[in-house]
């Protein structure tokens, strides 16, 4: 079972979802975007699973042949084994931590503080929620976006790990070898 996913930062976390379960590491395959799911799925070979961001699941219900995103287009997904972040990664994981340990994490890394609060500190972000500054700051930045989703991941405690990456850790699972 190979599990498809946007980007490298949706693998980092997985597989360090995985480690915070106890689980096999899964073998992740990286897109580099949803909207090549199609053709992965056609050359891959075996079965598939997949985390996606919720905004992107129209591509992902079309190339899965699961009918148009809507009422009953995300459950026909799931059953297939494609589970999304709402609204993306970053999101499910500063909600399943909560701001606090990701500002305490972000503090370990040194310098990134700081950084943090410069943004906070612009304009547009001044006085926002600190999640949605906490979102755009992570979703910055490709090694920064890389880093902190295998870095929060791995902050999870099992109970707390995000409901797509927990289910799409099952279902490759309960698929086996």
């Amino acid at each position: 079972m190979v599990i498809l996913v946007e980007g490298e930062s949706d693998a980092a976390a997985l597989r360090a979802a995985a480690r915070v379960l106890d689980v096999a590491q899964p073998q992740v395959t990286a897109m580099n975007g949803i909207t090549n799911l199609r053709h992965f799925l056609t050359t891959i070979n075996g079965d598939a699973a997949g985390l996606y961001d919720v905004g992107e699941g129209h591509h992902v219900a079309q190339a899965l042949g699961a009918g148009v995103e809507g009422a009953a287009g995300p459950s026909l997904v799931e059953a297939r084994g494609f589970f999304g972040c709402d609204p993306d990664l970053e999101a499910e994981l500063i909600a399943a931590l909560g701001a606090g340990e990701v500002l305490a994490v972000i503090e370990q890394q040194g310098r990134d503080a700081h950084r943090f609060r410069q943004l906070q500190q612009m304009p547009h972000w001044h006085g926002r929620p600190v999640e949605d500054q906490l979102r755009r700051w992570l979703g910055s930045g490709g090694s920064r976006k890389l880093r902190y989703a295998e870095l929060l991941a791995a902050s999870l405690s099992p109970d707390r790990v995000p409901r797509p990456l927990r289910r799409v850790l099952e279902y490759a699972a309960a698929a086996g070898p």
